[in-house]
């Protein structure tokens, strides 16, 4: 029966790599779903599709997600903000609920930010080391699309201006805002 599972899961894994070119090597995350997930890559993939999915050990579930009170959470870099009972703004649903694991009486209050306008807490980025820059429209140069969206958290007004290292000089003028020149 074992040997059943396994093989569904393979084949499942493998026409889920595909969507999202996952390769096959067996590092295994347990996710708040309760769900094994081959690896980092295919976790990320079924994070893109449910944001509230988040990481809860790197080595296979345990039976509650109690058990990991002292594990990082992965949760993805999209900025779909939430209220929590706390007043804080939390990037999306899944950084809320990476933070439930550690205050019980935190709950979602609303879609969107807060009213109070609060940052919220720290906010958890996780990128790849892809060196595909990008320009934001602070004419910095970021390592990629992610590195910019992680940013973009404490920076709601930063968007990509052009795929490509920034050809552009940033200077501070004289009216104390940044201005540019090619």
């Amino acid at each position: 029966m074992l040997a059943l599972y396994y093989l569904v899961s393979t084949l499942l894994a493998a026409s889920n790599a595909q969507d999202c070119g996952c390769n096959m090597e067996y590092d295994p995350i347990c996710a708040s779903d309760n769900q094994i997930y081959r690896n980092r890559c295919h976790f990320l993939c079924a994070q893109a599709k449910d944001d509230s999915l988040y990481a809860v050990a790197n080595n296979g579930c345990k039976k509650t997600f109690e058990s990991y009170p002292g594990e990082v959470c992965i949760c993805s870099l999209g900025y779909s903000p939430v209220c929590g009972s706390d007043e804080q703004t939390y990037a999306n649903l899944c950084v809320l609920k990476c933070h439930q694991r550690t205050n019980n009486s935190l709950k979602m209050v609303k879609v969107g930010p807060c009213e109070n306008g609060l940052a919220g807490p720290e906010h958890h980025c996780l990128c790849m080391d892809e060196n595909m820059p990008v320009c934001g429209t602070d004419g910095i140069t970021y390592q990629n699309k992610c590195s910019l969206q992680c940013t973009k958290m404490t920076n709601g007004d930063l968007e990509m201006h052009y795929r490509g290292p920034c050809r552009i000089v940033r200077f501070l003028g004289m009216n104390n805002k940044y201005n540019y020149r090619r």
